[in-house]
C-alpha cells in the first residue's frame, strides 16, 4: 500500500449529511477493497444526530486508513470537501456521494485503471442507471458525484468559494476554461442516488432538485450550462 502514496494513491472523500449509517458502510468497506486508495477521508457535515458518525468513528478510525471527521454546522458539500482536502495525502482524489446503492467494486477500479493509463487529469464515473430525463439532459455524467481528479486542480476551484452542490458544474467548467477538455473522460458506473424524495417526501424532494438545479444553472450560466451539455465529456 505505502508504494501508492503521494505519487500515485488516491485519497477518497465522502461528505456526508444526514445518512443511513448501513449505506456508509456498504461504500466503505467496497472502497477498501481497492489498492490505490489508500486514504477515506469521512466528513460528517453537521448531520443533525451524532449516532451515524460515532458508529463510524468506532468501527473504522484506528483500524483501517480512514479519517472520521465531523463539522460544527452544516456548511454544504464543497466546503465539506474542502476541509476534508487539507487532510488529504495523497495527489489524486476520489469525491464519491455518500448515498449511493448498488456500488461495484470493478467498476471503479476501472475509473482508475483508465485515470492512471490514459494520463487523465479527471475521470467522471457516468451513472448508467440513471432516470431516462436525467440522462437526456446528461446529469448523469455532468452532476455525477463520482469522479477521480488531480489535487491540484480541485484545490484551485475550491479557492474560488464554491458553495454548496455547485462542485460539480464548476469542476466541469474549469476544465472547458482551462482548455482541459481532452485530459478528461468517463466510465461507467452503475450507482445510482437515492432521490431525494425517496428521504423526505415527493413534494419536498421535487421542490429541492428544482431548486438545486436552478442554483447550478444560476451559477455557471445559461449559456455555458448548455455548453456543457452538448460538449463536455462525451
Amino acid at each position: 500500500m505505502q508504494s501508492f502514496l503521494n505519487k500515485d494513491g488516491i485519497t477518497c472523500i465522502i461528505p456526508f449529511y444526514n445518512e443511513e449509517e448501513w449505506t456508509l458502510r456498504i461504500i466503505v468497506y467496497c472502497l477498501l477493497s481497492i489498492p490505490e486508495i489508500n486514504q477515506i477521508i469521512l466528513i460528517d457535515d453537521g448531520s443533525e444526530s451524532k449516532i451515524v458518525f460515532d458508529e463510524m468513528v468506532r468501527t473504522f478510525n484506528h483500524r483501517y486508513p480512514v479519517k472520521v471527521l465531523k463539522l460544527n454546522s452544516n456548511v454544504g458539500k464543497s466546503s465539506a470537501v474542502s476541509f476534508a482536502l487539507n487532510k488529504s495525502r495523497n495527489k489524486n482524489i476520489l469525491l464519491v456521494d455518500a448515498d449511493l446503492d448498488d456500488i461495484r467494486i470493478t467498476e471503479f477500479k476501472d475509473a482508475i485503471k483508465k485515470f492512471k493509463e490514459e494520463s487523465l487529469d479527471m475521470v467522471i464515473l457516468k451513472r448508467t442507471k440513471s432516470l431516462p430525463l436525467v440522462k437526456l439532459f446528461r446529469s448523469n455524467t455532468l452532476f455525477s458525484g463520482e469522479r477521480i481528479i488531480k489535487k491540484s486542480h480541485l484545490s484551485k476551484i475550491l479557492s474560488t468559494g464554491v458553495k454548496g452542490f455547485q462542485l460539480e458544474v464548476a469542476i466541469n467548467q474549469y476544465f472547458i476554461n482551462k482548455k482541459l477538455q481532452n485530459k478528461c473522460g468517463w466510465s461507467p458506473s452503475s450507482a445510482v442516488n437515492n432521490y431525494k424524495f425517496k428521504k423526505i417526501g415527493f413534494l419536498k424532494g421535487l421542490y429541492k432538485d428544482y431548486k438545486m438545479y436552478n442554483d447550478l444553472i444560476k451559477y455557471v450560466g445559461l449559456r455555458n450550462y448548455i455548453n456543457q451539455v452538448f460538449s463536455f465529456c462525451k
